[in-house]
């Protein structure tokens, strides 16, 4: 289960941290080895989340689930059980407003990953230990795919519409 983090949980990157609106609940789906995702800012998260539904609203949402059919990007998901199961309920449900919430909390967590370890507009120095956390993630689990969903949202960055790359600002 995706939960929001309880207004007194502790910070986890020191005294400026923020904690993100995604993270992994312990429960019954949780595994041992499953990523913990508090460590990714509340701040970046909302960003990114505003940067693919901006997209995805002048562009259509028709592929938000292909954007997630990138073999690393499957077997990152089937790795980590609470975002299988986002997977899983957003592809079978009936309604399509909760088929994409589904598909952009999980796109939103693997584009924050991405923004942090490839220290895009200074994320990474901003929040040094979420940038090691993502970078290790990625190492691990998509070598090949470091800046998959960055390139596709903000694909000539240099030359991007300046609306676009104003939302991954962090300052």
């Amino acid at each position: 289960m995706i939960n929001m983090p309880h207004a007194n949980s502790r910070p986890y990157d020191g005294p400026d941290s923020v904690h993100s609106g995604v993270h992994l609940a312990p429960g019954p789906t949780s595994r041992s080895s499953a990523i913990d995702f508090r460590f990714l800012p509340l701040e970046l998260t909302s960003r990114c989340r505003q940067l693919i539904k901006a997209h995805h609203g002048a562009k259509g949402y028709w592929n938000l689930p292909d954007l997630l059919w990138d073999e690393e990007t499957r077997e990152f998901i089937a790795k980590q059980a609470n975002l299988q199961l986002v997977f899983r309920r957003a592809s079978i449900t009936r309604s399509q407003k909760k088929a994409l919430k589904g598909y952009i909390l999980i796109i939103t967590v693997l584009l924050s990953l991405e923004v942090l370890a490839s220290d895009f507009a200074g994320w990474g120095r901003r929040f040094p230990m979420a940038k090691r956390m993502a970078t290790a993630v990625l190492s691990k689990y998509l070598p090949t795919a470091r800046t998959r969903l960055l390139d596709y949202y903000l694909p000539h960055r240099g030359h991007q519409r300046l609306e676009l790359v104003k939302l991954l600002t962090p300052f």
